[in-house]
């Protein structure tokens, strides 16, 4: 017996899927043009990606995204990942690690990683936007990670 495909989805539809991706995730997960230093869309306030391709919010630094969650002391971390990113290859996906306060837990920060990959390569320019998904490190992680920052 030959089963045929009888659904039919249009763009919309698929953009209606990812919005309810989006939407599932718990994580941070935004857009960011590095060259700009511009995250031009964050999952941190719900509500629809982009209207007519456009995105919905206005842009934002990464600092203005961040500054209440990361510890001062890891803001170098990103400065260099920021960097870096400019770079970045269009399979890669790099990975870098950083702390975000915890405030009325011991310890009173959390170890975060940051994986991100090129969402959009611009043929003249390069790199234009990076896909970015950051999670809380499990804690036999950040025990490693605590360690190597004690006694480096």
């Amino acid at each position: 017996m030959s089963m045929s495909n009888t659904y039919s989805f249009t763009k919309s539809d698929f953009a209606a899927m990812l919005q309810h991706v989006v939407d599932l995730i718990p994580e941070l997960m935004f857009l960011y043009d590095p060259a700009q230093d511009l995250v031009v869309y964050h999952n941190q306030k719900k509500g629809f990606l982009f209207e007519d391709g456009v995105p919905v919010a206005p842009p934002i630094t990464l600092r203005e995204l961040l500054s209440e969650s990361l510890l001062p002391k890891d803001w170098p971390i990103l400065e260099r990942n920021a960097r870096r990113l400019l770079s970045l290859k269009e399979k890669e996906i790099v990975e870098v690690r950083f702390r975000v306060k915890a405030p009325g837990m011991l310890p009173k920060y959390r170890w975060c990683a940051l994986r991100q990959k090129v969402f959009f390569l611009d043929e003249s320019t390069g790199v234009k936007l990076i896909l970015c998904l950051a999670m809380e490190v499990r804690t036999q992680e950040a025990l490693y990670f605590e360690d190597r920052i004690r006694y480096s």
